[in-house]
């Protein structure tokens, strides 16, 4: 399992919770339905359905001229937003996640 965030934010939208922040990475595929832990503040546990869409692309301003970093929003699949308290932990079971976190960690 690989950290991917904490939740600052949680938004309903048609059954599934968009979680806020986005992920800053430089590359990523897009996830859909891969299997992840929400890891709440009262110490509890929920396997989740975790997709990762791009929203927008950001220059980066630490790169080298013309770099790009990717802006990736977190939704957690057939959820209610009440199971997402703000302070959760979602982590991901996706090696490709994983091995891209590890040469861009977000922590």
């Amino acid at each position: 399992m690989r950290f991917l965030l904490k939740v600052e934010a949680a938004f309903q939208i048609r059954g599934d919770v968009v979680v806020a922040p986005d992920l800053p990475i430089t590359s990523m595929r897009v996830l859909t339905d891969d299997a992840a832990e929400l890891r709440c503040p009262d110490g509890s546990t929920r396997s989740v359905k975790l997709a990762v869409y791009p929203t927008h692309v950001n220059r980066r301003l630490d790169g080298p001229p013309g770099a790009k970093c990717y802006e990736y929003s977190c939704v957690l699949k057939a959820l209610p937003v009440d199971l997402v308290p703000v302070g959760s932990e979602v982590w991901s079971e996706d090696v490709v996640v994983a091995q891209v976190l590890d040469q861009q960690p977000l922590l």
